[in-house]
């Protein structure tokens, strides 16, 4: 009833689109690391019993837990029985007891040789069960080894999957290896990459040739429909372009600590509204998180694929051609300046690196600009040549 696809990755987001549902939800639980919980105490912690952190957490197996578990340690184990859902994180978790609702881990290694009646969402490492599981299993990882029986469905998205146990529903997943021993009672679709082939010198040419046209026709949409902004942008670049790396960094810099804040926030709300009972808020929190880590990445993306070649090849060329000519001039001129652009990155090694300065160099003016509007502000009369801006009689650099 099965089959194995060896395909590219194009074809595994639309094969394998149920998988995208559990790395959704694994991708939640691995923003949820232990050492953010490192301030609350130097041995365990409990809040009413909770929320536990330490070394060495362990659920004993004469105990039975009632409610939802919150455990992040180096080395946990429960061998007790745990009467609702359990979120975990650490670097070595054993479940040898009981989990009547589910488990949701991020961990170096995680061994579940006992019994889990609901669903199973991971991220790390290792995941290995030889134990039951009622519901889903769906993980993302290095490496998964299912020897006992999955309930529902198997969703994995790792480099290796060993599968010798049962699974009652349908295995969908993509990895890097695929060994199946064991029984499916549904539908299996596992997609394997195939190795590709080494490009030639015509397909790379060629490569070279679609990746200029396709940032030439952007470019001259950008010069024909917002030339302004784009000759601040070129300003920027042309007289200030150490700060504009400098600025370019920064702002790396800044999303990326934007981002850690953001998830601790997202922790330790989670934990407060679960214990106000406010779980509807909770998940409105990581949706919002989500869809701004999206767009930022897609703005990101804009930059670094079609903002930083352009920015770059009128930079360059605009010192032979000037400012001021004529558009047609200025689109011959965008057209060979992405030739030797494309040309230049696509080299080993120094290419990264170039790819890699002009995109801070492009996304390092973008903020320059940012910064200026927002150091003008709206009830100010501006004259903006650069980044030199005139107001109320006094004139400022704002760049």
């Amino acid at each position: 009833m099965g089959y194995l696809t060896k395909t590219t990755d194009r074809s595994w987001w639309h094969r394998s689109w149920r998988l995208l549902v559990g790395v959704l939800v694994v991708a939640l639980v691995a923003t949820i690391p232990a050492a953010a919980f490192a301030s609350l105490a130097a041995e365990d912690v409990e809040l009413g019993g909770t929320l536990r952190t330490g070394d060495d957490v362990k659920v004993p197996v004469d105990e039975t837990f009632d409610g939802n578990l919150y455990v992040f340690a180096g080395q946990i184990t429960i061998d007790g029985t745990v009467d609702g859902d359990v979120v975990a994180g650490g670097g070595q978790i054993d479940v040898d007891g009981t989990i009547t609702g589910d488990l949701l881990v991020f961990a170096g290694q995680v061994t579940v040789s006992g019994d889990v009646d609901g669903d199973i969402r991971f991220a790390g490492g290792q995941l290995t069960v030889p134990g039951d599981v009622g519901g889903d299993v769906a993980m993302v990882g290095g490496a998964g080894d299912i020897d006992g029986t999955v309930g529902s469905d198997l969703l994995f998205g790792v480099g290796q999957m060993t599968l010798a146990g049962d699974v009652d529903g349908d295995v969908y997943g993509a990895g890097g290896d695929y060994e199946r021993s064991g029984t499916i009672g549904g539908e299996e679709k596992v997609t394997l990459p195939t190795p590709e082939d080494e490009p030639t010198v015509g397909d790379r040419i060629v490569d070279i040739l679609l990746r200029t046209i396709s940032v030439f026709v952007v470019g001259a949409f950008a010069l024909l429909l917002m030339r302004r902004p784009l000759d601040n942008v070129l300003d920027r670049v042309r007289s200030r372009p150490l700060r504009c790396l400098l600025f370019g960094l920064l702002a790396l810099g800044v999303l990326l600590t934007g981002v850690i804040a953001a998830i601790v926030l997202g922790i330790v709300l989670s934990i407060l509204f679960a214990f106000l009972g406010l779980n509807l808020l909770v998940g409105t929190y990581w949706l919002a998180f989500i869809v701004a880590i999206v767009v930022t990445a897609a703005l990101l993306f804009l930059v670094g694929v079609f903002g930083a070649p352009i920015v770059s090849a009128l930079a360059a060329s605009e010192f032979v051609t000037g400012r001021d000519a004529g558009l047609s001039v200025r689109l011959v001129a965008l057209a060979g300046g992405l030739l030797v652009y494309t040309a230049l990155t696509a080299l080993p090694v120094i290419g990264g690196i170039l790819t890699f300065l002009a995109f801070l160099l492009a996304l390092g003016a973008i903020a320059l600009g940012v910064r200026t509007i927002n150091a003008i502000g709206p009830n100010r009369d501006t004259d903006a040549v650069g980044d030199v801006e005139y107001s109320s009689g006094a004139e400022a650099d704002a760049g």
